[in-house]
């Protein structure tokens, strides 16, 4: 039995992937393609997919010998792992002249002629002096900074170093992993226990750091309303995990049923959905009397402006762009809900 609903799982997920993929959302379809395979490492398709989303030569190298691995005489993977290998080392070619001089981002190592605390190439935020810009990076090179974690992980791991440990939380944190990046800041603070800047800032994310939810919390119930069977498994697995009961609903018109009958602490809600969008829901919740002051967060694959706008417009009180990592979700979801009960 188990197996049967790993086997539904790994479909689900390449299937949402690829049409992620075909959408021009490739760090979504990533994402869903890395847990594919995790299912499933014997499905040559995975892997395939997973090269073709991939931002950088060496992981479609690496990902593309997984698909030889299983069928050495696949032609995709083959001619693939041709163009892939040029293209890795054209950077290697361009890149290694630039390690001579200058500052290098230590996650991606490209060189620069001075320090930056955003690094142009790899998107990710180098200082703890913005914590709120830190965590809610959007627009961090996830495979990169992932790349950026096993090379560290590997360097030195059984040492207290203090730029070691400080680089991996400022990795975890630019994927908003802050139950990681609090260990790593643990460790460095080891390595320099006088470091006042550290603890203040040590504290500040304990202060917020997600953790298991006990007593009348474990009561909390979160509404999540996407069509995306997916998203609404993923979303389940991280709340449930943290003690949080949730229910589902796979269209608007089947979301306000269930609001009705159950009157949940928060709404996660899709945007784009059949017979009536987010939008729509989301102005007849805060229309109301007795659902009006739920707070609703709504979902979107685009990081727009205009989205926002429009989601403020009609009530929401936030917006979360997937994909999204799961302590991310956990943070949003205890933000709004402590909100709510101010």
């Amino acid at each position: 039995m188990y197996l049967v609903l790993s086997e539904d799982m790994f479909h689900v997920l390449l299937k949402e992937g690829i049409v992620a993929a075909k959408g021009g959302n490739k760090a979504f379809a990533y994402q869903l393609f890395q847990k594919a395979t995790k299912i499933n490492p014997d499905d040559e398709l995975g892997w395939l997919w997973l090269a073709g989303v991939s931002e950088s030569p060496q992981e479609a190298v690496e990902y593309l010998k997984q698909v030889l691995a299983i069928n050495p005489a696949n032609e995709h993977a083959i001619s693939g792992l041709k163009w892939a290998k040029e293209k890795l080392a054209e950077v290697q070619e361009k890149h290694e002249p630039e390690k001579k001089a200058g500052w290098n981002c230590p996650l991606c190592l490209t060189s620069f002629p001075a320090q930056l605390t955003v690094c142009r190439s790899c998107g990710s935020v180098l200082t703890l002096s913005d914590m709120d810009a830190l965590m809610r990076n959007k627009g961090a090179k996830k495979s990169i900074i992932f790349e950026a974690i096993e090379r560290l992980q590997d360097n030195g791991k059984d040492v207290i170093d203090f730029d070691r440990h400080y680089t991996l939380a400022l990795a975890y944190l630019n994927l908003g992993q802050i139950k990681d990046g609090i260990i790593q800041l643990r460790q460095a603070l080891r390595a320099r226990p006088e470091d006042n800047f550290l603890k203040m800032r040590l504290d500040e994310l304990t202060r917020i750091e997600p953790t298991g939810l006990e007593g009348e919390s474990r009561r909390i119930t979160v509404l999540v309303v996407d069509d995306s069977p997916t998203i609404r498994r993923l979303v389940e697995i991280t709340l449930e995990r943290e003690g949080y009961r949730v229910i589902a609903a796979a269209d608007g018109q089947e979301g306000l049923d269930r609001i009705r009958d159950e009157l949940p602490d928060l709404v996660l809600l899709d945007i784009t959905m059949p017979r009536m969008n987010g939008y729509q829901l989301c102005k007849t919740i805060k229309a109301e009397g007795e659902t009006a002051n739920i707070p609703v967060i709504m979902l979107s694959g685009k990081d727009d402006v205009a989205d926002k706008e429009m989601g403020r417009k009609v009530g929401s009180s936030g917006y979360i762009t997937k994909p999204f990592e799961p302590d991310e979700l956990v943070m949003y979801v205890r933000t709004y809900i402590n909100h709510a009960d101010d």
